[in-house]
Order: C-alpha cells, then sequence, then structure tokens
C-alpha cells in the first residue's frame, strides 16, 4: 500500500465519520500497528468515551479489527486498523445501485441500512427499512415487513448478505465467527411472538409518527445472535460479470453480449469467483432458446469461435466432449499495453520492464541487446496508486469548494428550504418569487458553475470507482507476481565482486 492509498482511506473515513476522533484513532493505528485500549487512551489525549465510542463504530464496519490471541480478556485487546476495509467504502454507491437494480426500492434500502450500521439482526433491520418506507411516503400495503423480508431472503440466497454469528467467551468479551457455506443462506426463523409483535405494529400503527411506533416492550425475537453485513466479494464478482458482458457487446455485438450473459447466468453462484464451472455447447444453447434470443446451433457455434478467438483469451474451451465444454477467464480482461510509442515515458513509469542481453561480458552498449517488456502486473499496480491519487485529489478539491463557497450555499439552502415551506403551503406565485430574489443575478449564475463542477466531480469519481474496481479485481485473481529486476552491467559486476570479497 502506498501513501496515496493511506491518504485516500482517511478522506474517506473522514467523509463517512465526520466527529474527527474516528479518523484521528485509524491514522495512529496505522501508524503505530495494533494496540490496546490503554495506549490509546494514553498516546491520543482524548476522552477515553471518545476513543470507545470511535472503536466501536469503526469495528462494527470492521474497519478496525480486534485480535485478542489465545487468552482473551477485555484487557488484552489488541485494535489493529484494515486498510484494505477501508478502501470498500468507494463503491457503497455501486453496491446500493445495484441493490436497486436487482431487488428494487426494498432492497435498496436493506443494503444501504447495513453499509450505514455495518451489522445488523435481521428484526432490527426490517423495522428500521418499514420505517424508512413509511417516512418516504410508501404504500404500507405494498412494502409490508413480508415484502421486505422476501427481499431479504432473496439478497441472502444470492449471496449478497453473509450471515454472522456472536458467540460470548468466559471473559465477556464477544467473538464474531463468520458461519460456513452451509449455514450462509439460512435465514432465522422469527418466534411467533416476535413476528406478531411486527405484524400488529405494521397494522395498528402505520399511521402514527415513527417516534411512537416500535417503542413498547419488545419480545424474544430468536436471532439475538445472529448479525447479517454486506458481502462485498459477491457484489465485485456481480459487477465484474457486467463489465465482462458490456466489454464483449462493445467488441462484438450484442448477441455476443448476450451469449456471455447466459454463462455467467449459468454458473451465477459458484464457488471459485475467479472462473466459472465447466459448461457445455448444449446447456448453452438450451438456455439461449428460453432467453427468446433467435439464434441456431451453427450461429451460435460460429459466434462461440469468435469470442474464443478473442486476444484476451476469456473463454477458452477446456474439454471437447458433447461439442465441447467452455469455461470463462476473468484473468485477462484487462487488454495489455503494447510498447509501440511512448517506451521511454512508460519505462520511467514503471509499464515496462527492461532485459539486456550483451554478446560479451563487458556489455558493451554498441554490442548489447535491450528487450522492452509489458508487465501487466506491475502497469496495474502503478495505474491503480494514480488512480487511488486521483481520488483523493477529487474529494480534496469537492471539500475545498463546499468550505470555500459555505456563505452562499447555506444562503441557496435557506432559500429553497422557505420556497419548499411556501409551495407545501400553497403560496402565491409572487410570494415565491419574492423569495427567489432574495438571490442577486451574480449569485444565481455563481452557484450554476458550483453545480455544474460538482456534477463534474461526482462524474469523475463514479468513472474512476469503475476503474478501481477494475483494477483492484485484475491484482486479487492475478496469478503473476512482480518480476524481480536483474542486475546487469558494470554494477552488477561490481556488486558480485563485493559480495565475492565479502565471503572472503
Amino acid at each position: 500500500m502506498t501513501t496515496h492509498h493511506i491518504r485516500l482511506a482517511f478522506d474517506l473515513i473522514g467523509d463517512l465519520f465526520p466527529d474527527g476522533t474516528s479518523k484521528e484513532v485509524a491514522s495512529y493505528l496505522n501508524r503505530k500497528g495494533p494496540l490496546p485500549f490503554a495506549l490509546l487512551v494514553r498516546d491520543l489525549k482524548i476522552p477515553a468515551v471518545n476513543i470507545a465510542r470511535s472503536l466501536a463504530t469503526l469495528a462494527i464496519h470492521d474497519i478496525v479489527e480486534c485480535n485478542g490471541g489465545a487468552r482473551t480478556d477485555s484487557k488484552r485487546i489488541l485494535y489493529a486498523f484494515n486498510l484494505k476495509r477501508t478502501l470498500y467504502i468507494l463503491h457503497y454507491s455501486k453496491c446500493i445501485h445495484c441493490a436497486r437494480q436487482l431487488y428494487g426500492f426494498d432492497g435498496e434500502l436493506i443494503i444501504e441500512e447495513l453499509l450505514l450500521n455495518g451489522k445488523q439482526r435481521m428484526s432490527t433491520l426490517l423495522v428500521e427499512v418499514y420505517e424508512r418506507l413509511i417516512k418516504a411516503g410508501k404504500d404500507p400495503q405494498i412494502h409490508s415487513l413480508q415484502s421486505i423480508k422476501e427481499s431479504f431472503k432473496s439478497l441472502v440466497s444470492a449471496q449478497f448478505l453473509q450471515r454472522i454469528t456472536i458467540n460470548e467467551t468466559k471473559s465477556n468479551v464477544s467473538e464474531v465467527v463468520e458461519d460456513s457455506l452451509t449455514n450462509l443462506v439460512q435465514i432465522p426463523e422469527l418466534t411467533q411472538d416476535g413476528w406478531k409483535y411486527l405484524i400488529s405494529n405494521q397494522q395498528d400503527q402505520s399511521n402514527e409518527p415513527s417516534t411512537k411506533r416500535f417503542k413498547s416492550t419488545k419480545p424474544i425475537f430468536g436471532d439475538e445472535k445472529i448479525f447479517w453485513k454486506v458481502n462485498f466479494q459477491r457484489f465485485f464478482a456481480y459487477l465484474r460479470d457486467q463489465e465482462l458482458i458490456q466489454a464483449f457487446t462493445n467488441r462484438i455485438d450484442q448477441n455476443a453480449g448476450e451469449i456471455v450473459r447466459t454463462i455467467l447466468r449459468l454458473a451465477e453462484v459458484k464457488q471459485n469467483p475467479e472462473r466459472t464451472i465447466p459448461i457445455s455447447f448444449i446447456d448453452i444453447a438450451k438456455t439461449i432458446a428460453t432467453t427468446g434470443l433467435q439464434m441456431n446451433e451453427d450461429l451460435l457455434q460460429k459466434y462461440m469461435n469468435i469470442i474464443m478467438g478473442d486476444v484476451n483469451n476469456c473463454l477458452i474451451k477446456v474439454g471437447d466432449h458433447g461439442r465441447g465444454t467452455y469455461i470463462i477467464e476473468d484473468m485477462a480482461m484487462i487488454n495489455a499495453k503494447e510498447a509501440q510509442q511512448y517506451v521511454y515515458s512508460m519505462f520511467i513509469d514503471g509499464m515496462l520492464t527492461l532485459e539486456e542481453l550483451s554478446k560479451a561480458n563487458d556489455f558493451n552498449p554498441t554490442r548489447t541487446f535491450y528487450f522492452f517488456r509489458v508487465n501487466l502486473y506491475i502497469g496495474v499496480l502503478s495505474l491503480l496508486d494514480h488512480s487511488y491519487k486521483t481520488m483523493s485529489n477529487l474529494m480534496q478539491r469537492h471539500q475545498f469548494e463546499k468550505e470555500r463557497h459555505r456563505k452562499l450555499i447555506d444562503k441557496r439552502d435557506k432559500v429553497d428550504a422557505i420556497i419548499h415551506s411556501l409551495r407545501e403551503q400553497n403560496a402565491e406565485e409572487e410570494q415565491i418569487k419574492e423569495v427567489e430574489d432574495i438571490l442577486s443575478p451574480m449569485e444565481k449564475a455563481q452557484i450554476q458553475k458550483l453545480d455544474a463542477a460538482f456534477r463534474k466531480i461526482d462524474l469523475a469519481q463514479l468513472q474512476l470507482t469503475e476503474t478501481i474496481l477494475l483494477l483492484e479485481m485484475y491484482l486479487s485473481i492475478s496469478n503473476s507476481t512482480a518480476p524481480v529486476q536483474k542486475k546487469t552491467g558494470g554494477k552488477a559486476l561490481a556488486d558480485k565482486l563485493l559480495e565475492t570479497i565479502s565471503q572472503r
């Protein structure tokens, strides 16, 4: 991890947790490594209550990890900063949008609540999502607790949510245990009293203010030790599949994209996220026929050959039984860079590696061949580092412009609030026009420029997030490693001579 990764992580923490203490605690843990609570209180000079509150918030989001070792004791717990998990905050909006597309408004609110709160019980999650739906003015008959529960089950069955069990130890320290694959899709059954309590509150109190709902004595729901969190790896796999489909659609045509979509759908939930399970040609043809795509077997075979002949080798044949078996490989998702132009600049940036082959032992430049090679792993690392740096700069630029025009933004917000209140009261247009004239023409023009700048920054962040996700996926599934640069020429000869002298 480079300094750009770390700086972006702290910018994300400061944006998500604006209290200031969380960012300071995370920064100190990143510098010093795992530390107990007592040392944090002593070194940071912050009230212990604020540090404990920040640690609890960061821990429930998995940004801070709690490690107690073999002898678990509340005084021996070490808190460590998880930089990789912090960078997942970049993809929150993508996960929410993905849930909205797949499971509607209910699924979107479920994912949003889990991202805001880290981990939650199913019973608590159903209540909070239902209350948000009522506040948004949704029909309680359509968006009922039962429909929210069905959306929750769909998210769990597709493994977009991950089940976690809390075990109590003898030292009164809770231990978080991620359930095995067999228990991932098992939803706890709520007790009859608990479910009747939720249904009765939904039917009798749906028209009451939200502060009065669910305030009576709550029964035992039966899921007190079972929590749920967002499975980011599943979301990343889905987003990767969508990028693959879009890539083949742009590269070949719409039919090729639908064929790739069919192959990915046949192995949607797979044990190995790096590649799909082997799929026969007959299964692909049968599924294509059910989708309504007008394509016979001969045309399908031609498309399969075209996709297999692609330079990226995303689709390969692994068998020849039943007219061939196909498998999707995601290792070559990013195009290899060709060293045709700007060789020197790419070599300076680390995109190219140099190998020297001399005809003699003196490595004379006139008798030495220089081979430039493209190492995609190093190139992706360099691009990812630049992407993190750019994302951090965009966030800081957005914050700078916001603070720079704070008075104007506050004035605009007050005017908008007054106009919204007048329209709710059915005020006359002349009165609304007078309120709008509070902002001068120069201020309105400045606000338009500021909004346009913010839209450009938001669009750049969205596009950059997609790029970062692709680069991170490549690094996570790539089997290549960064090459060790060989020392050649006079410097290598001098180093070898020094090693010989030291051995003597």
